[in-house]
């Protein structure tokens, strides 16, 4: 049906293209019908056909866009059209592209990448405020450009696997290493089983294997554990393990909560954390505390031990899991944890500490190759959600004056401290359910300590 609509399309465009004489009536009607046709066809294929899916994109911009501009006065419902020609054109372009083996030669995969990009510059004059994912996507496809042919003997086939941390690290592989065949696997928390078998294809012909560790049964067997992974390459093939990079030392209030899952839907939308928790706001709604109470509270020599040997714990809980992987971050985190800050939240490490990451891997990958810091850019890939630092913690830790800062959300809006608890506060005196389900959590046991502490005088 889409070859229909796109020759149907092309036979309409060929005619309009710099055509001088008014669009006539009869093909404003063609064309509204075919952009709806286009519409409708593409988000109906773009799980089976994705190529096709974008190009059907690609033609219902197309008109619609000549349409607006010859014939302003149009129903809303085409401006609405137009706005998603852009914006799935552009998603499912970006996706294509950051699959790693997308299949593309070199001259259609900067084709592609162009449109991508020239579809996401026309979305942000769409809006008035552009969707807060728009500048990320917009930088990462500008990274994705289609590597030199390389030479056939020095070819690596490399492939990538893991938690989110993976994805800025395969973005920064792809253009220290243009030569090399590098494939990215969605990160394994939202792997789809089409994911998880076109990742078995590839390992039979993956000279390395870059993973996280992943234990035996994680998401019911899914196939993406470390040993199913492994018993997949060849017998040249390698594997590096990385390290998951989890630090609590900044936010050891905050957490993922055990959540009963009746209640689970929808709630991530309305927890202020979204997937995470605050300990500390749940423990201070259990007692009838505000966000300015909670403020008020001074540190006292005890609590400032207690979040100093939390600290101190989770940089041994980062060097235990480091002795089982191939590579060790934590010696380059000692040394600058209190100065700049390195997680934006304690599972998403801010691109200083990617930058790490991707170097000692380059280092691992090419030995006899000078050292050298790569640059993942200005963007924050893993900072959509900047979690603010406690008083008491950056008082504790003595952290330097970023930690006074507060937080951030969707990558650019702020979020003082105080805002970020008193939402939290609120929300889980709508749901006490919450509170009493996650009492016996290290991390609420801990906001409790901390609370009954700052009444004491030591």
């Amino acid at each position: 049906m889409q070859e229909g609509i796109e020759v149907a399309a092309s036979a309409v465009w060929q005619n309009l293209k710099g055509r001088q004489t008014p669009i006539e009536a009869a093909e404003q009607q063609l064309i509204l019908d075919l952009g709806v046709a286009c519409h409708r066809r593409m988000l109906e294929i773009h799980g089976t056909d994705p190529d096709a899916a974008i190009e059907l994109a690609l033609t219902g911009e197309k008109l619609y866009r000549h349409l607006q501009e010859q014939v302003p006065d149009q129903p809303d419902w085409v401006a609405v059209h137009d706005e998603q020609f852009c914006r799935y054109g552009a998603i499912w372009i970006h996706d294509q592209l950051s699959a790693g083996s997308c299949g593309l030669d070199p001259e259609r995969h900067e084709q592609r990448r162009q449109l991508g990009i020239a579809l996401l510059d026309r979305l942000t004059t769409l809006h008035g405020e552009p969707p807060y994912w728009l500048p990320v996507m917009r930088q990462s496809l500008e990274r994705l450009a289609p590597p030199p042919p390389p030479a056939p003997s020095s070819r690596l086939q490399i492939a990538v696997v893991g938690n989110c941390q993976t994805h800025p690290l395969f973005l920064g592989l792809q253009e220290a290493l243009p030569h090399h065949a590098i494939h990215f696997c969605t990160p394994v928390h939202m792997a789809t089983p089409a994911d998880v078998a076109q990742l078995h294809q590839v390992l039979g012909d993956t000279d390395l294997l870059v993973m996280h560790r992943i234990l035996p049964g994680y998401r019911d067997d899914i196939g993406l554990d470390g040993p199913t992974l492994r018993a997949r390459l060849p017998p040249k093939g390698r594997q590096l393990v990385l390290p998951n990079l989890h630090y609590e030392g900044y936010h050891p209030l905050i957490g993922y909560a055990n959540l009963d899952p009746a209640r689970l839907a929808g709630l991530a939308a309305e927890s202020p954390l979204g997937d995470y928790h605050d300990f500390l706001a749940m423990a201070a709604a259990h007692r009838g505390l505000d966000a300015t109470q909670l403020l008020e509270l001074r540190l006292r020599p005890s609590m400032a031990e207690r979040l100093r040997q939390w600290h101190a714990a989770s940089l041994d809980q980062l060097r235990q899991r480091e002795a089982e992987c191939g590579l060790a971050l934590s010696p380059w985190i000692e040394q600058h944890w209190r100065s700049e800050p390195l997680f934006h939240t304690f599972n998403h490490p801010s691109n200083r500490l990617l930058e790490q990451l991707l170097a000692a891997v380059l280092a691992w990958i090419q030995p006899e190759q000078p050292p050298s810091t790569p640059s993942l850019g200005d963007f924050e890939y893993l900072g959509q959600h900047h979690h603010g630092v406690f008083p008491w913690v950056w008082q504790a830790l003595e952290l330097g004056p970023w930690a006074a800062e507060g937080g951030r959300r969707e990558w650019t809006y702020p979020w003082s401290l105080r805002d970020q608890l008193h939402d939290s506060i609120d929300f889980y005196n709508r749901h006490p359910w919450i509170t009493h389900d996650n009492r016996t959590l290290a991390k609420f046991q801990l906001a409790s300590d901390l609370l009954d502490l700052s009444s004491h005088s030591d």
